[in-house]
């Protein structure tokens, strides 16, 4: 179905999901796939807002420039278990949030790449195109750069 009624439209979720698999691995074509999905619907969703919700979430994803955030370092960590709070309890509807053990475990992609932990501590990495901020481990500055 083209409309998001209870259940959003399996096209605005793949236009979703494939925009965030661009900002997480730096697939061009998914994210290419995604505006042409938006733009096929672009019309409708002027015209009947209400019924395209899923669709709207994927166009502001795509136009609200996402946050990018790594974590490095184990999540089971005690020392990560604020950090993870904090990049949970911040409100941030647009971004992305991937986590890694360490630099030998990576998963690939401009996110995580080159990515390591300072002075042996989790460490998170916030960041917006590809372009990062200093790397912090103390939860303070963590909340002080998601919110700028």
């Amino acid at each position: 179905d083209l409309f998001d009624n209870a259940t959003p439209s399996g096209g605005a979720v793949a236009a979703t999901v494939l925009l965030k698999l661009a900002a997480m691995f730096g697939v061009e074509d998914a994210s290419r796939r995604a505006v042409e999905s938006l733009k096929s619907v672009s019309a409708l969703m002027k015209r009947y807002p209400s019924g395209f919700g899923q669709w709207l979430n994927a166009l502001d994803f795509y136009l609200g420039h996402p946050k990018e955030i790594a974590l490095i370092g184990s999540a089971a960590a005690p020392e990560a278990q604020p950090l993870i709070d904090a990049l949970f309890r911040t409100y941030l509807p647009n971004r992305i949030i991937m986590q890694q053990a360490d630099a030998s475990a990576s998963l690939g992609g401009p996110l995580l790449e080159g990515k390591t932990m300072v002075e042996g501590r989790p460490t998170v990495y916030v960041c917006q195109n590809y372009t990062c901020r200093a790397p912090v481990s103390d939860v303070a500055e963590l909340v002080k750069q998601l919110t700028d």
